[in-house]
């Protein structure tokens, strides 16, 4: 499994910190490489309790984190990832199964629901880029928090579009610009449906699943993560 490992963006104290302690539970279930892509030249203290981590350094603001993850396969020295968001822990054994999904697929990301958006927020995200690209909803949401890619010709232009939609919508957040792009690839990408077929990734309390995602009363309780301060840079879409 030397060409696989799991990858992180941890741009910040505070992230950096959550990473650390994510990574280091993580690190229980899974012997895979750690790949981080971080702003801190002297990372948390709490990483040296986790084996097998590289981190690759960007000399960067903390807001310009989603500038990193869009280009993410340009950085990472290995053939097949998964990315998973600093909020995210692994919590049980065979992760590793995940990655035959690679075997027919050059990306693989997980259904949210159909979307059309209704809040302000998401109007200015997800509505302004879809006029821009002249696209109708409602669309396929999907996460971007968690997803799979390897290394191929498809990938590396998906990540081209994917970060000029992301500078197209303003450099704002990135997840309406990876929609779009999974909409336009979506030959190349298998969209796992929110069931028990992959158990990939549960937004809720889920012991079923591989990876489970801080959005739910009581997280960081339950796999004993150090609270942090969330943490989002500022829309810039007008």
């Amino acid at each position: 499994m030397n060409n696989k490992c799991v990858a992180f963006v941890a741009f910040g104290k505070e992230y950096d910190k959550l990473a650390a302690a994510t990574a280091g539970y993580s690190r229980k279930f899974t012997n895979l490489p750690f790949y981080v892509l971080t702003n801190m030249k002297i990372p948390n203290e709490s990483w040296k309790l986790v084996s097998n981590v590289t981190f690759r350094y960007f000399p960067l603001l903390d807001t310009e984190n989603r500038k990193v993850r869009v280009s993410m396969i340009e950085f990472i020295s290995f053939d097949e990832v998964l990315y998973i968001d600093a909020d995210s822990v692994i919590q049980k054994p065979g992760i590793e199964k995940v990655f035959n999904l690679l075997e027919k697929h050059d990306i693989v990301c997980q259904f949210y629901h159909l979307f059309k958006p209704r809040s302000d927020l998401q109007r200015k995200t997800y509505g302004k880029l879809a006029k821009l690209l002249n696209k109708k909803f409602p669309i396929e949401r999907v996460f971007a928090g968690t997803f799979l890619f390897k290394k191929s010709d498809i990938s590396f232009k998906f990540f081209d579009m994917w970060k000029a939609y992301y500078e197209l919508n303003d450099c704002g957040r990135d997840m309406p610009a990876f929609c779009f792009t999974v909409k336009h690839f979506r030959s190349s990408v298998e969209v796992c449906e929110r069931d028990n077929k992959t158990k990939l990734m549960a937004l809720k309390e889920n012991g079923n699943h591989y990876i489970q995602h801080n959005d739910f009363s009581g997280w960081n309780k339950k796999f004993d993560i150090p609270d942090y301060n969330m943490w989002s840079p500022p829309l810039r879409n007008k």
